[in-house]
């Protein structure tokens, strides 16, 4: 079993998150673009919101849609530059 390293809270600036942890609680605000954490990266990351959260197609994310407050699994995929997030419920 990984170990999941959590990460401070991220606030939406300007509509760009930056994570630098595996996990992160996200405040409320509206995603546009999530910074990939290294040139090198391939994975995915978690977010769960703690408030109400938005992400949109308007940069590097596939789909829209608003995070779950359980959490969120966001894949990235280095061919497309593009970020999917999906939700899972409990």
């Amino acid at each position: 079993m990984v170990a999941l390293s959590l990460g401070p809270q991220l606030t939406p600036s300007d509509g760009v998150i930056t994570p630098t942890h595996d996990v992160h609680h996200v405040a409320s605000g509206s995603i546009d673009t999530i910074t990939v954490p290294s040139p090198d990266f391939t994975g995915f990351i978690m977010l769960i919101s703690d408030g109400s959260c938005s992400y949109t197609t308007n940069d590097n994310i596939i789909n829209s849609g608003t995070l779950s407050s359980y959490f969120n699994l966001c894949l990235y995929d280095k061919g497309t530059g593009k970020w999917a997030i999906m939700q899972v419920s409990n």
